[in-house]
């Protein structure tokens, strides 16, 4: 008699209690262990939140600048070019402790048949006196580290570079290179917006230790005013939008 009893035991004790359910292969009682399974979940969600903050690192975020600076100006050369100023902005959405370093940011600037690139070149201090523009160096453009759950913005001054066009070894040949091709005169530029429906200009920042480039363009409808202030004073601020993702909707802003 004892042994059916014993074996009856042993199936009962391999039953789970009424009221259960099954968690990642354990077995919790609804009655006594169900505030201890939220706790487990919550555990277990707060780590997987952790480790994939690790993971991911950094997340900087470019924004252009609402209002753009154009102007020219007159190098120790006497040679009169096209630049670009305005107040760019920099966030990173990742947790606090998790920082990015901006390495360069560099702006492209498209207007009708021409496009330059124009690197960093300063942070900069800009007023006005009368129709004068005034562009003080502040200090040499460098990295800046964004640290996680921050933002930070710069008035920053972009100018063209001459560029590095290397002499090829004999026997292979070499491709055209212009060195003075991101230089934009002012005669060019003012004959270029005559005709021309908007000034793109697509700023873009690279990070140490990422392949990664962040990317904001913005354009500049090219107005009577745009073209009058720049012939007269030299100098225009104007707004840059958001480019619009299709031409529909560039076509409904210009009318």
């Amino acid at each position: 008699m004892g042994e059916p009893e014993n074996q009856q035991a042993e199936e009962d004790r391999a039953e789970p209690p009424e009221h259960w359910f099954r968690f990642f292969g354990m077995v919790v009682i609804r009655k006594t262990d169900l505030l201890a399974g939220v706790a487990f979940v919550l555990a277990v969600t707060t780590t997987a939140y952790q480790l994939a903050s690790v993971l991911s690192g950094p997340n900087p975020v470019l924004y252009h600048p609402e209002t753009v600076y154009i102007f020219f100006d007159t190098s120790a050369s006497q040679s009169t070019s096209a630049r670009v100023a305005g107040q760019v902005a920099l966030t990173n959405n990742a947790d606090v402790g998790r920082s990015g370093i901006v390495k360069s940011v560099a702006v492209a600037m498209k207007v009708g048949t021409k496009t330059i690139q124009q690197p960093w070149l300063s942070f900069a201090k800009m007023y006005r006196e009368g129709t004068v523009l005034h562009l003080e160096p502040k200090e040499f453009a460098h990295p800046l580290v964004i640290p996680g759950g921050s933002a930070e913005s710069e008035m920053i001054a972009f100018a063209s570079r001459v560029r590095d066009c290397v002499v090829r070894p004999a026997g292979q040949a070499a491709e055209p290179c212009e060195p003075y091709a991101d230089y934009m005169s002012d005669d060019q530029f003012m004959s270029e917006i005559m005709t021309a429906e908007a000034i793109e200009l697509t700023f873009t920042a690279t990070l140490f230790d990422s392949s990664k480039k962040l990317e904001s363009t913005c354009l500049v409808p090219i107005t009577s005013r745009v073209k009058a202030v720049m012939a007269v004073n030299e100098w225009i601020s104007v707004t840059c939008f958001t480019k619009p993702k299709s031409d529909s909707v560039w076509n409904w802003f210009k009318s």
